[in-house]
Order: C-alpha cells, then structure tokens, then sequence
C-alpha cells in the first residue's frame, strides 16, 4: 500500500516530503480548487456570455437526432455527478475541506452547459466552441485527479465514478464537434468552411486538408480557393474603419493611426491573450533544461516518477506552445487581412470622390499596394511590441537569479549594438533615397524607350539607348552598393547580440566568479542561463525590428491619411426644375423613343451656361494635353451629383479668383475659359471649336463638373448622368461587349444596333472571341480608332440624354469617319434620332456646317462666336472667314483623317497579342501546370548569374559561420564539465576559446554578409538586366507593336526589383538556415546516438511536409499576385476613367465592383496566411516530439547520458522549430522570387529578334545615295501589304510617296530602313544590299524623321547630337536654322536636361528635323513628319528641305500635296502597287490617281 505524505488538506500545491511516503502528487485542496472549481467558474462565465450573444439570434439547425444525443449523454455525465457529490456528501472516502464544493459546483456546471449545448445547438452553425475547450482542458485536468483517487485504497468507487465520468466528457468532445452546417436553414456554400468548425478544427486547421490534397494533386485556381467569412470581406471592414474615421478629429497629426486602433482594438485585445500564455510557456522551457540536467546529474536521490513527469511536463509545454503560437499568429494574421481590406476599400471610395485634378494615379496605387502592405506588417509587431517589453523584463530578473548583476552584460551589449544601430540607421534613409531615386530614372527612362521604340530604331539610336540604360543600371548598383553597405552594418549589429551574447555574459560571470571566489559555474547553472538567453533573444530582435517597422508603419498610414483628407470634387452644377418632364420614365425600350420621352419642352435649353469662367489649381495641368482625369458627372439627384432637384432654382456657386495669388502658401487658381454664355438643346450638335490650347476641354470638364469653376452659373434641367468619351478613349482590360454595356443591362437589338453604327462590325469579326475578346490594358490589342469607336459605342449604347465628346473622331481613316459620324452623329444619326444633346469637341472645322450650334474660343479662352453655322456663315467672323460649306461628308472626313495605315498593317500582330493573351485551352493548362512544380532551371541560372568563384567564398563563409556558432555550444559543456573536476581552473583558458568561438562566428556572419550583398548580388542583376536589355533591344519592331508596354516595362520594374530586393535576401535566409537547420539536429544528437536513429525519420516527415506543404502554398501565393492584379488594375482603370465614372452615374457601381475584386483578393491573402500557419504548427508539433523523444531517451538511459551534452541538446531543440519554420517560409519566398528568374528567362527564349545582317557598311556610306528596290513584295500575316514594287531612284533626287490611307506609304519607308522584314526582292543603297548590313549601321547611315518626334532622356546636347559628331557652333546654328534656339537656351542651353515640356508638339518635330541637318548622310526618309505644324511653319520647314538637303536624295510621304509639286518624282500607291511614278507636273497634266487627290484637297 502506497502512503500519502501528510499536507492533503494544505493548499500545497505538492505533497510535502517526508520519509517512507509517496509524495510526487498534488494536494486534494489544489486538486479541487485549480482543476475543478476554477475551470468550473470559467465556464460559468463563458456560458452566460453566450447565452447573451445567442439570445439575440434565430433558430438556425434543425437536427433532432443530434441535438436528443446531446441531450441524453450531458444527462448521463449529470447523474454521475450527482452520486459523487451524494457520496461525498454521505462522508464516503477520503476528501477534504473543497471536496464537497467542488463536486456540487461541477454538477451545478454540468447542467448549466447542458442548456447551453442546446441552445448553441439550435442557434449556431458552428459547433460550440467553449464547450469543447471546457472539455478538453477538463480532461487534461481530471487526469491527476482520478490518479489520486486510484492512489487511495477508499476511494475505489469515487475513483470508478470519476473514471466513466472522463469517459463521457470525451464522448461529449466528440458529440460536441459534430458540424451541423448541412441542416441549416442557410446554404452550406454561403458558411465559409473555416465558420463550420469547432475550435479543433480551427485549431488544427483541418478545413485547409481538402485543399491540400487538391493541390497536391493538381494545379488550383482561383475557383479552388475557399470562401472565407464575412468579417474578412470589404464591406464589413469598411463600415468599421469609416465609423472610427468620422468620428475621429481630422485635425490631428495621426487621426487615422488613432481611427485604426480603434476598430482593431478587439483583434488586438484576443491576440494578446494566447501571446501572453506563450510567453508564460517560453519561461518554462529554461526551467526544465534546469530540471532535465538536474535529474539526470542528481543520481539516486530523485525518484523514476519524477523523470516521467518531466517527459509529460516537455511534452504539455511544447505541445500548449505550438498551440499558442497558432493562435496568437492566426489572430494576428486575420487582423492584418482585415487592416489590408478596410484601408483598401476607404482608398478607392475617397479616390472616387477627389478632384481629379490633384490626384496622382501612380501615388495612390502605392498607397494601395505597398504602402498598406507596409501596415498590415507593422499590425504584427504591435500586437508583439508589449509581450516582447515584459518578457524582456521578465528573462532578465530570471537570469540574475542564475548569474546576479553579470546580467546586465547583455544588456549593455544590446544598449552599445543599438546605438551604433541608430547612428548607422540615419545614413540609411539619404542612401535608399538616391537609389530609389536612380531605379525611378532607369525605369523611366527604359518605359520611354520602349514606347518610343519605333523611332530609336528609325533614327538608328538602338545600341546608343541600350548603352545608355546599361550605364543607368550600373549607376543604380553603385547607389545600391551605397546603400547595402549600411544594409550590412544594420544587419549585422541587429544580429550582433544573439551572437556575442552567451560569449559576453558567460566572460562577465567568469570573471566576477574569479575575482569574488565564489562557487562554481556548473552544467545546470550554465545551459539553463543559455536558455534564458535564448529566450532573451527574442524579445531583443522584436524590438530591435519594431520600432523601425512601427515608425515606417505610422508614416505610412500618414501618406493615406494625406490622401483621404484631399480635397473632393465639389459639383457646382445646379439642377433646375423642368415642367411636365419629371415625371416621365424609361418604360420604353426603344432606343429611338427613350430619350426623346424626356422632353416634352423641347424649347427649353438641357444645360444653361451663364457668364461661367472655368479653369484649374494653379499647379495643375493646362488644356491640352488635359489633367488625366477620371469620371465626373452627377449622380442622380442631389445625392452624388448636381445641387437641387426640381422646385424653385437654386442659387448658383460663383467663385472668384483669389486675390491673393500666395495665399496658404499656394499657386493662384487659373482660369482657362472665361465668362462662357451658352445654351444646349435637345436633339442638337453643338460643336466647340477652337485653336490648340484654347480651352475646349477645359469647357467640357466645366459641364461635366470637373473643373474649377470661379464665376457664373452651369444649370441642368434634367436630373440626369452624362455619356462621356475624352480625348483618349478610357478602355477597361474587358471583352468588347463589356466595355460596351458597362454596368448598364444588355440588350442585344441596341447592342447590335450600335455596333453596326460605330462600324465595329468587321473589326470584331476579326477578333478571336469577336465580342467576347479581351482587350487588354487600355485596350493595348486595338488599334487607336478602334478605341475611339469602342469608347464611342459605351457612350451611344447607354442611352444618356446628353452626351459630350472630346475630339472623340480623330484618327479614323476617312471612309470609317464618315459612315460612323452619319450614324451616330449626323443628322440621321442614333442619337440625333434619340433627341440626345450632343456636345463635340473638335479640331475639324469641316463639321462645322452639320452643327445646329456652334461655340468658338479664342486663345484667350473667350467665347467670340456663338450661334449657328448659318448665322456665324453670313456674318463677319472666325467662321464666315473658313470659307465653308455644305458639302459632302466625306469630305469633312478627309480632313480629319490621320495615315492610320501602319494600323492596319500591323492589326495581324495586334489580333496576334490577343490570342497570345487569351491562351487555348491547352496552353492555359500547360502554363497552369508549372505553378505548383519547382522550377529548377531557374535557381540554376541565378546560382550561374553570382559567378562561380564568389559562390564558393560565400558558401564556405556561411558553413564556418554557423560552424563556430554551434562549436559554442559544445565548448560551454567542455567548459563547465572541466569545472565539475576542478572549479575555476584555467579560466582564461576556457574564456578566451568561447570568446573567439564568438567573434569568429561575427566575422564570418560579415563575410557572408559582404560577399553577398556587396559583390554577389551586383554582378549578378547586372548580368540578369543585361540579359532582358539586349533581347528587347533586338526584337523587331512588330513585337513591340503586338506586346503591352507596360508588360515589357514590368520586366524592367517589378523583376529586376525582385532580382534586386527580394530574391537575394531570400536566397541568402533560405541558404543560412538550411545549414543552421542541419546544425542544429546534429546538436540534438549528441546527447545520445539513440536519437540519432529517429532523424531519418524526421528528415522523411519533413520532406513528406514540405511536398505536400510546398506544392499548395506555392501556388496559392501565386494566385494571390493573381488575384491582386485585377484589383490593382481596376483601381488604376478606374483612376483613368474617373471622369467618365463620374459623368456616367456609375460610382456604385465601380465601388461594387473594387468590393468584388478585393473579397476575391481577400482570399488567397488569408489562405497564404493559413497555410503558412498550418505549417507552423505542424513544424511545432513535430518539435514537440522531438523534444519528448529527447527527454524520454535521456530518461531511460540516465546513467548513461552526459548532463553537459543534454544541456547543449536540450537547448538546440528549443530553436529546432522555428529555424525549420523559417527554412520552409524562406524557401517559398525564394521559389516565388524565383519566379522573376523564370520571366527572364522566357523572356530572353520567347522574344523574337531581328534579322541582323553581317556586314558593316563602308565608310562615308552613302555617299551618293542611288536607291534601287527590285520585286518588293511585303506580308503581314497573310496579308499582301506591298506588290512587287519596282522602283530606281537616282542620287539627289526627290521622291514624293503619295496615296490614300492603307495604300503602303509608311510601309515602304519602313522596308527602306529594314524596320520589317520583306517577303520577297531587295533594296539596294549605292549598290549594296541593305538585307547584308548591320542594322544599326544602317540606320544609322539613313536619316529618317517619323511622324512621331523622338526623344532620349539627357542634355538638349544629347539630343541633339547622341553620337557626339558636332560642334556646339554647328548645334546652335542647327536649332537657329529651326527658330527654337531662344526656346532652348531660355531654359539652359545646350547642357541643359531637355524636357520635351518646353516644346510644342510643332516645336518638337523642328528640333528632331535640326538632329536631321547634323547627321552626315546622304538620304533623308521623312514620314509625314510635318503633319504637327501650322501652315507657315511648314513652308519654312520646306524651304530648309530644299536648301540643306539640296543634293540629298530624299523620299517623302506626302501630307499636303502642294509641298511636293516640285518634286522630281511622285510615287503614287494604292492598295499595295505602284499605280503611278513620275514627275508632278506630267502627272497633273493628266487624268491621273495623284492629280484626282490634288483636287480632292486644293478644292
């Protein structure tokens, strides 16, 4: 019979010791008090609240089955609970003075959660969380209570009782997990899987397994991702923000810091709870090395039990520690998603209701993107920042009572390591500043020579543009050097004290034990302060990293709150009542009738303008090129638009300009069309008119409420919105059909109606999806007109009652002009036929005659003529002097045309890009399929890229310095072993190698460090720029044409940023802890070889885990770049477009669709988080054995085991989890970086490149400049865009290139400089073929001026002279010769950065003609290049032609015809052929095609 030592009916907690007794247990009293009462009062607690919270609900489950079975077993665990307490109420057995207590509050418990399983039964889908952690903790309770019960002899039948009540309570854990989702009265698809668990499933995260296996098995998409629940959706989280926001004062420097605090205060609050439990089980860990080396060094005296209870204590600590760390991250890792939704969602909103004006689309998307992504990272270290001060306080009041006052060494170390920190932290933010500022000016720069591709090849400027960005990259890198060299510093001195701590702390207690003679520094002693310190460790870096991540969050959520409080849009219009018209509505469907319904007092003007005077911010843009501005118009009456809504006429804003041009401190408003008087009927054209920059837009945006408005009066006699199209047609990354219909119902008559009228009909037949087509960003896949007719067609298709149109035309080859105008614009057109007042803006002073009311302004911005065309025709004024008439309208047409034939030869390439972008089903699962898989080819190229020299250095470098850091460990147990034989002995001995083991891991942690980031990682993104540079440098001309810009740019920006930023960090972190990894499980086993037999075992589980792990994490985290686009997209389409947004009335529904977008985001962003968190646990859980099995060895082979070795196992274990968490964490980041690796790679293998030739051209080539082109015949696609062209131009001569749009006019100049390809025949220069000559040189050699000016960012010098040929007299004399000489040195000079800002866009094509007059050459090839220029200017630039290229053979595509009519020749095409080729004159003698457009112009 075992006796019980004395001290039962004691608080205890344990037996107190005696002799001849059993006292490793505890006491009766705190059995029942802390194992039974106390979790008894707190479910008590917890069921009341929720009794509270379900009380308000509705009954949700119907399953009686369920609920019966509930019912039936808490009445069973009742009723044993009742005969334990009549037992122990009768005096039965032993009990004490709590017993009884604690057995009647238990029963009373019991029935008291039996009411509330019912209730959560009925009233909640999800299974009753704290009723299954009541039973889970009950049971870990009840086990040492039925223990002792056992124990003692006469409590067999309490025990038994005890005993079958346990087996119920397990029962009822199962029961009460039950998921009951499929018999709610809700759909089972709208409970998102993680709401349907109980707090097991939730904790173990067992809802993410099918999704694993998913995508284990194949690739997933975003259909794949699960739904998540409504507290992470943009809505709710939007509701929260904006309530704290309102009521928070604006007027303070952190208000919304202050507002967000506030609505995440409860998620703060829950994450600090099991933070705080961690932190107690992170104390715990010390104390049981400290018990472990104790017991196995302390021999007979402690007795087996307690061995096994510290296999159980390791065992609950790991295992509650892995749990804890689970929660407090997944709750802090919810609370950052819904950071992320509630600030994305409160961006977009304010960004639809700003001044378009003063928006910046670039700035607010970094507000949306990095700047909230920067805050939701700071969201951790708050909800660490308060635990990590504790516990940092904590650990050191634990280590004194180890090592006394030689604790504070650590913390001077930390002190000295953290001011150096922040002397160094100040020269970073001046370092990082210049080398954003060098990435900004290469990107830019590379985005503007790649957009303006066409004329760097023209001009034969590839190879000077490639070197230039080469040597911009590697400025950037000399920057980025600058910068990585504190980077090392910060990094080393953050890292500093983890390692020099043991060394600094140990030397200090040495040294004081010496001098003071006191005991010995033991194994116990030694490796339970390790562990303290290893504790300490992780307060210390939080810290270290939190102040800076806090203060670059606060500063970020600053730059959003600068952003909410800009200032709005104030629409100024006022809506006035309109008599028997408001009460009419759309019942009719009819797209003739619907319209014209509204107006039943067609006399009365739909828009009234008075004496109003518009214009913009002083800082803002002028006219021309407009503010990019987004959509603007009211929205329905007076709530998102026009003041007023019927009655008596409100009074009119009128605003006057400020006096004060400084006032606060900003520039003065100016005004850009002034004291405007105008009427716009129903049913009319009214066009507005105007010279360049005379404020045409700028009186538009005034009507759509837009603009600034500083007097006078805009009134609406309709409450309604207004179709809209600008200048550039704003285009969504949409099928057609969408862009089309928007966000209005489709009807598929109007729809087909309006297609045929926009003459669209033949362009989407050609589309590969016709209307179902995507049209890519900004609608890269159409063409310029077919962007116009698109963004026309949205504007007819939507039926508005007025609809204003920006130049909306232009670029239309005649034959579309006139067929699309007669049909929605003419007089028969749809909208004049739907009686909808139309209002255009147009250059085309040939329309003017089909206008029912003409508005003309001046440069001044004064309205000089108003009226119609046949009262301003017979007065004296602007139009009576145009000498115009009614004609036909093909002619208005003619005028208005722009040479769109490069469009149409390159619409193959553009259709191309669309079925590129819309994959088959078999390329779209082929690419699919590479998602989940590794892509080794790609770290291989990285590793190459480093070279293979320095890789080795790096790696042996990162080898010793783990080697040293781990010898640490290993020297301390030789240390205090040598102690334990003779203390004190050889101090300085054993000091010295520990303090060197320290300082030679620091030095070679730096040499990892510096040969990485210093010489590695700059040698390699050098190569890797090099490698996308020279491909897309040498791709034709055609893929620029077919590819997106800004998905070439992104190879440049976003891959190179990564290759930069992310990946080497990734690479390095993934590397260290691979080897750190390794280490540390080598540690492990050498307390006992026997555990050396489990780690194959371990290394399998591991890598079962990560396969299993790796394949799903990296395609969701692949998924959430995926899912990010589309919303980073839409925020910048609808950025574009806030002015048609605005204007249209569709602000909701933009707000609905970013919601859409961000709830879909929402989901891969907390997935990732998910299953990173599953991992954690995982890892933890697998430590948690690894610890048990340790300590379990150690245990069984007591007398075996080296107390020393098992301190330096013990301790390497507590570190085993997170490195191992970490390794797997960073090896998904690397694999993602990886990824940039992949895209250059493709990018380099999939880019085509030109046909070079191998031959340089003679020098002084051409030098007479004879031009022969022999059966030319050239394709596109299958499309014959040139027939065999024969052609023999002599030296001097002058060619003249005429035909209509489409006839092959640019194409020949382009086959001329090789810029394509020709199918068939050759050209040959002065005798050699052009096919055998190196392009550039070629290019070179041939002075070209495309339509379109060129310029490279640097000096005017730069430009004009980039191949350093001329003097600055001949650079002067050259821009002189093109009148802009003043221009140019009023701004600086020949050394001044050239901002093509300071010219006009005539300006700008005289400055490329002066870089023609200074190449030395003898063929000038000139593309329209005059089409910019005023008629004066263009005769001077004539004149220069014939007197500076006098004996230059020239070959010209003809803009005007009279230029030309002393040419030598005239070269007529059409369709492709020579139809005519000889002299002006013999050809105007005749009835020939050049005299027929000769008349068609001069008439």
């Amino acid at each position: 019979m075992i006796v019980r030592c004395p001290n039962d009916d004691g608080f205890g907690p344990a037996l107190d010791p005696a002799r001849d007794c059993y006292s490793f247990d505890f006491t009766l009293v705190f059995e029942d008090a802390f194992f039974s009462i106390a979790p008894c009062g707190v479910a008590v607690l917890l069921a009341a609240w929720r009794f509270y919270a379900l009380a308000q609900r509705e009954d949700l489950v119907r399953w009686p089955v369920v609920r019966a079975l509930k019912l039936v077993t808490f009445g069973i665990l009742a009723a044993f609970h009742l005969a334990l307490a009549a037992l122990w109420g009768s005096g039965y057995g032993v009990r004490v003075r709590t017993t009884l207590a604690a057995s009647i509050f238990t029963l009373f418990t019991t029935l008291i959660l039996l009411a509330q399983s019912d209730f959560e039964h009925r009233r909640s889908v999800r299974p009753a969380g704290t009723l299954q952690v009541f039973f889970f903790f009950t049971i870990l309770l009840d086990l040492p209570r039925i223990r002792t019960q056992w124990l003692l002899d006469e409590n067999a039948i309490i025990a038994s009782l005890l005993t079958v009540a346990f087996a119920i309570r397990i029962a009822l854990i199962f029961i009460e997990s039950i998921q009951k989702f499929t018999h709610t009265s809700l759909p089972p698809e709208a409970i998102a899987p993680e709401d349907r668990q109980g707090v097991f499933g939730r904790t173990f995260f067992t809802w993410l397994n099918p999704m694993f296996l998913e995508g284990y098995s194949r690739d997933l998409t975003m259909d794949d991702m699960v739904a998540i629940d409504d507290s992470l959706k943009g809505e709710a989280l939007y509701a929260r923000l904006l309530k704290q926001w309102k009521a928070a004062n604006h007027k303070n420097k952190h208000c919304l810091t202050s507002a967000s605090l506030k609505t995440f205060f409860p998620e703060l609050v829950t994450a600090f709870i099991p933070r705080t439990a961690l932190m107690a089980l992170t104390f715990a860990q010390p104390y049981l090395v400290n018990a472990s080396i104790r017991y196995i060094s302390g021999g007979p005296s402690l007795p087996k039990e307690y061995g096994y209870g510290l296999i159980a204590a390791y065992f609950l600590t790991y295992f509650m520690q892995g749990l804890c760390t689970r929660w407090y991250m997944h709750v802090s890792f919810r609370t950052m998603t819904k950071v992320r939704g509630a600030l994305v969602t409160i961006i977009y909103r304010n960004m639809i209701t700003i001044r378009a004006e003063n928006a910046n689309s670039s700035a607010a998307l970094s507000l949306m993107s990095t700047d909230v992504d920067r805050i939701t990272f700071t969201t951790f270290n708050i909800v660490d920042l308060a635990p990590s001060v504790i516990q940092f306080g904590i650990v050191l009041g634990l280590l004194a009572t180890e090592l006394g006052a030689s604790c504070i060494a650590p913390v001077i170390l930390c002190i000295i390591c953290g001011i150096l920190a922040a002397q160094i932290g100040k020269l970073v933010p001046p370092r990082q500043r210049k080398w954003m500022a060098a990435i900004q000016k290469r990107v830019g720069i590379t985005a503007d020579v790649i957009g303006a591709m066409k004329g760097v090849k023209v001009a034969g400027l590839s190879e000077k543009a490639e070197m230039q960005i080469e040597e911009l990259r590697n400025y950037e890198l000399v920057r980025s050097t600058s910068f990585r060299r504190m980077q090392v510093c910060n990094m080393l001195l953050g890292i500093v004290p983890a390692l020099l701590m043991p060394a600094v702390t140990f030397t200090v207690y040495a040294i004081v034990q010496q001098v003071s003679g006191s005991g010995q520094f033991g194994v116990a002693q030694a490796f339970t302060s390790l562990s303290l310190l290893n504790v300490l460790l992780m307060p210390v870096m939080s810290l270290t990293n939190a102040w800076t991540n806090l203060a670059s969050g606060l500063a970020c959520l600053d730059r959003i709150q600068a952003f909410l409080l800009r200032e709005k849009r104030d629409d100024y219009r006022t809506l006035m009542a309109l008599p028997d018209a408001a009460s009419s509505t759309r019942d009719s469907t009819s797209p003739i009738d619907e319209a014209s319904e509204k107006f039943e007092n067609p006399e009365k003007p739909i828009i009234k303008v008075r004496g109003a005077t518009f214009g913009w911010k002083g800082d803002a843009k002028p006219d021309g090129p407009p503010p990019k501005m987004g959509p603007g118009g009211p929205r329905g009456p007076p709530k998102d638009g026009m003041k007023g809504s019927g009655g008596p006429p409100a009074k009119p804003k009128k605003k006057k300009v400020s006096d004060d041009p400084a006032e606060k401190g900003e520039l003065p408003d100016r005004p850009i069309v002034k004291d405007v008087d105008m009427d716009v009927m129903p049913g009319e054209l009214t066009l507005i008119v105007g010279p360049v920059a005379s404020g045409k837009t700028t009186l538009l945006k005034g009507l759509l409420g837009e603009a600034r408005m500083f007097a006078g009066s805009v009134e609406f006699t309709i409450p309604e919105h207004i179709a809209y199209c600008d200048q550039d047609a704003w285009l969504l990354n949409r099928t057609v059909k969408e862009n089309i219909v928007a966000y209005e119902p489709y009807d598929d008559d109007l729809y087909n109606t309006v297609i045929r009228a926009c003459q669209l009909e033949e362009d989407i037949s050609v589309l590969p999806k016709q209307h179902d087509t995507l049209i890519g960003s900004k609608g890269v896949s159409l063409s310029g007109g077919q962007k116009q007719r698109v963004a026309l067609a949205r504007a007819v298709y939507n039926r508005k009652p007025i609809i204003v149109l920006d130049d909306i035309l232009k670029g239309l080859d005649a034959d579309t002009y006139s067929k699309c105008f007669a049909a929605t614009i003419g007089p028969e057109g749809m909208l004049r036929q739907n009686r909808t007042a139309i209002i255009l803006a147009t250059h085309n002073i040939q329309l003017l005659p089909y206008a029912d009311n003409i508005v003309v302004l001046n440069t001044e911005g004064h309205v000089t003529e108003r009226g119609s065309f046949e009262s301003l025709n017979s007065a004296s004024g602007y139009v009576n002097s145009l000498g115009l008439k009614k004609g036909d309208l093909r002619k208005a047409a003619e005028a208005d045309a722009e040479s769109i034939e490069q469009e149409l030869l390159e619409k193959e390439a553009i259709i191309a890009k669309i079925t590129s972008a819309q994959p088959t089903q078999e390329e779209d699962k082929k690419k699919t399929m590479s998602r989940g898989k590794r892509n080794k080819d790609s770290l291989i190229t990285y590793v190459r890229s480093m070279g293979n020299t320095w890789f080795g250095i790096f790696c042996f470098f990162t080898v010793a310095n783990v080697g040293f850091r781990s010898a640490q460990s290993l020297w301390l147990n030789v240390w205090t072993s040598a102690n334990e034989v003779d203390s004190n002995a050889n101090v300085g001995y054993y000091v010295g190698i520990y303090v060197m083991f320290g300082i030679l891991n620091v030095v070679f942690m730096f040499a990892e460090f510096w040969t990485f980031l210093i010489i590695i990682l700059p040698h390699s993104a050098k190569l890797l720029h090099k490698k996308v540079l020279h491909a897309a440098m040498h791709a034709p001309l055609s893929y620029f044409v077919a590819t997106d810009t800004g998905e070439i740019v992104n190879r440049f920006s976003q891959d190179m940023t990564l290759v930069d930023m992310q990946l080497p960090m990734s690479f390095m972190m993934c590397y260290g802890q691979v080897i750190g990894g390794i280490s540390q499980i080598i540690l492990t086993c050498v307390a006992s070889g026997y555990l050396a037999i489990v780690i194959p075992v371990l290394f399998g589980a591991l890598y079962v885990l990560q396969k299993f792990y790796l394949r799903t994490s990296r395609q969701i985290r692949l998924l959430d770049l995926e899912a990010k686009s589309p919303l980073y997209s839409d925020f910048i389409a609808s950025f574009a477009g806030l002015t048609a947004l605005r204007a249209y009335g569709w602000t909701k529904d933009a707000e609905d669709e970013n919601l859409r977008r961000l709830n879909d985001s929402q989901r891969p962003y907390y997935l990732l988080f998910c299953v990173q968190r599953w991992l954690t646990l995982a890892l933890n859980l697998m430590v948690a054995g690894l610890a048990t099995l340790l300590i379990g060895i150690a245990v069984a082979l007591r007398d075996k085991i080296s107390p020393g070795l098992l301190g330096v196992a013990l301790t390497s274990v507590m570190g085993v989890g997170m490195t191992l968490s970490m390794l797997i964490t960073s090896w998904t980041q690397l694999e993602t970086s990886l990824g940039a690796i992949t895209r250059i790679n493709e990018f380099e293998r999939d880019t085509p490149r030109e046909m070079d030739g191998p031959d340089m051209p003679p020098a002084q080539w051409p030098a007479k400049g004879s031009i022969n082109v022999n059966g030319l015949y050239a394709k596109y696609g299958d499309r014959t865009v040139l027939t065999d062209i024969n052609l023999h131009i002599e030296p001097g001569q002058k060619i003249a290139v005429c035909g209509r749009s489409g006839s092959g006019k640019s194409t020949l100049i382009m086959l001329l400089l090789r810029l394509y390809q020709p199918a068939q025949g050759s050209i040959d220069i002065d005798g050699i073929d052009t096919s055998t000559l190196n392009l550039n040189a070629l290019r070179d050699s041939v002075v070209s001026l495309p339509q379109d000016p060129m310029f490279l960012a640097g000096t005017v010098r730069y430009n004009l002279d980039p191949l350093g040929n001329s003097s600055d007299e001949e650079l002067l004399i050259a821009l002189e010769k093109m009148n802009i000489k003043a221009a140019i040195e009023e701004k600086g000079g020949l050394d001044a950065e050239l901002d093509t800002d300071w010219l006009s866009a005539g300006q700008r094509q005289l400055f490329c003609l002066a870089r023609a007059i200074l190449r030395k050459s003898k063929i000038l090839l000139l593309d329209e290049a005059t089409s910019s220029l005023d008629r004066e200017t263009e005769a001077l630039v004539d004149e220069l032609i014939r007197k500076e290229f006098s004996d230059w053979t020239a070959v010209v595509v003809a803009h005007r015809l009279k230029t030309v009519a002393d040419f030598d020749k005239v070269l007529v095409l059409q369709d492709g052929k020579v139809m005519e080729y000889d002299s002006p004159g013999s050809l105007l003698s005749r009835d020939s095609l050049f005299k027929n457009l000769w008349d068609l112009q001069e008439s």
